[in-house]
């Protein structure tokens, strides 16, 4: 009988640990998407208010600072993209998606520039961002949203 309660109190330790975990994982995007009738919506003030971060982050010409901003802007963009139900598995399938959106082709071009960019930031080890091309970049995820 003892041996069933410590795997019942076990099971549950684990089963919490595993549901703090969702919830940690969960955290950045909380409030990103808001259900309703016809599925995920976007709210906007949440997306206006990580936009704000990305811009000061890209405002210090900073390498550093402004590739955190890429970063953060690419993550903002494909959490719209999959709020639009857009198909794909991954941001580029998602992006290729969504050409169709976008009635001014050098609006969508610039976004897969940007994302091209993040891409670079994110897998070359040494790659250290142009101030100038990283501030383009983030103008460019802005057209695309906006």
């Amino acid at each position: 009988m003892t041996t069933k309660q410590r795997k019942s109190t076990e099971q549950q330790i684990v089963e919490s640990i595993l549901r703090g975990i969702v919830a940690v994982i969960k955290l950045p995007f909380g409030g990103l998407f808001k259900s309703s009738s016809k599925g995920a919506s976007i709210d906007r003030a949440e997306i206006q208010s990580r936009w704000h971060e990305i811009e000061k982050l890209s405002s210090d010409n900073d390498a550093h600072g402004l590739a955190q901003a890429i970063i953060m802007a690419d993550k903002l963009f494909d959490a719209v993209l999959q709020a639009k139900g857009l198909a794909g598995q991954v941001m580029a399938d998602r992006l290729k998606s969504a050409k169709d959106l976008y009635s001014d082709y050098s609006v969508y071009q610039g976004a897969w520039d940007a994302h091209k960019l993040r891409n670079q930031i994110a897998h070359e080890l040494n790659h250290v961002v142009d101030i100038t091309e990283g501030q383009q970049a983030v103008e460019k995820y802005l057209k695309a949203f906006f």
